[in-house]
Order: C-alpha cells, then structure tokens, then sequence
C-alpha cells in the first residue's frame, strides 16, 4: 500500500490502482483505517468518479471522516448532482467542527483535507 501512494506522489496513478486493487483483492489483506479513501481519491484524481464513489461510500461504512466526505463531495460536483454534492459537503464540514478526520500527530498524511480546503470548496460556484 506503502508503494502505490508512492506512485501517487510521483504522478503514476494508475501503476498505483494496479497495486491497490490487487492489495484489496487478496484475502489476507488486513484493512487499513484509510485503504478505500486513498482508493477513492486515487479514482477521483483519473476522472474515474462513480468508481471513486464507490469506495468512498465503503470507507463511509468502515471509517467515516471529513476527508472521505470531502471527497465525495468533489465527485459529486464532477458529475454535476448539487444534491449530493450539498449534502455531502455539509456533512465534511460537520465532522472536521467535531475533529472527524484523518489524525496522526508525527506527519501529515496523504489525502488529508483541512478546515480551508473544505470551505475553499464550499465558496466556489456551482456551474
């Protein structure tokens, strides 16, 4: 898992697909607290949304915070449903009021998302 985000930073997000879909398929693969957001935004970051969706709707179940709503949100945009989008939007800032989120206190992890990206997203128009 550790090597697809490295290929994530280094702009090759489908070599890191490839990793975590195979990761995900094996039966002895222990679920991590952010294995289907970091999915989920590898996806979004293709233009591949309602696959995003999908895993992003399994970490709601697994381990719901503002960062996977957040997301969802954004895809919800991309595919032009404001319905969902509001809604989802509403509940990432709800949760990271409350410090719903993604939490390590030595590092900044990736997909992370702060108060200011979600209201950066909340003031941009709706087209």
């Amino acid at each position: 898992m550790v090597k697809g985000l490295c290929l994530k930073a280094l702009g090759r997000i489908n070599e890191a697909i490839d990793i975590w879909e195979y990761q995900l398929a094996k039966d002895d693969h222990f679920l991590g607290k952010y294995d289907y957001l970091h999915i989920g935004v590898l996806y979004y970051n293709d233009g591949k949304y309602k696959e995003a969706i999908k895993y992003l709707e399994k970490q709601t179940v697994e381990n719901d915070i503002a960062e996977n709503r957040y997301y969802l949100a954004k895809c919800y945009r991309a595919l032009g449903n404001k319905t969902k989008y509001d809604d989802q939007i509403a509940t990432a800032h709800a949760y990271i009021t409350k410090s719903k989120t993604m939490s390590d206190p030595y590092s900044e992890l990736f997909d992370q998302v702060y108060m200011q990206d979600i209201l950066e997203e909340m003031n941009k128009k709706w087209r």
